[in-house]
């Protein structure tokens, strides 16, 4: 039982962000085998690459680790979870997404 609270308090955070990361790059690069929708022509797909650094200050603003002088603008646990599937899927997309279209 002293175990299971010690990997609750130590390693949950870090293995539950690694999984879901995982796991929603993965299903970003399946549906990229499906669905192509920013074609190869034109300026949508490096701006939508681009955009994706607003996760920065998403993350930064979580109540993953606060500390006392720090500024948490999404107090509640679901905040992380959301931005990081979010991210984690339009990695694997769009990071397949150039890869198909970098040979032609």
């Amino acid at each position: 039982m002293v175990l299971f609270f010690f990997f609750i308090g130590t390693y949950f955070v870090p293995v539950t962000c690694f999984l879901l990361f995982n796991v929603g790059d993965f299903c970003g690069r399946l549906g990229a085998s499906f669905v192509q929708w920013p074609g190869k022509d034109g300026i949508i797909l490096p701006v939508i690459c681009f955009l994706r650094v607003v996760f920065l200050p998403l993350f930064a603003f979580c109540n993953a680790v606060p500390r006392n002088n720090s500024r948490v603008f999404f107090h509640e646990d679901y905040f992380p979870i959301v931005f990081m599937v979010l991210f984690a899927i339009s990695n694997g997309y769009l990071g397949s997404l150039c890869m198909m279209y970098g040979p032609s």
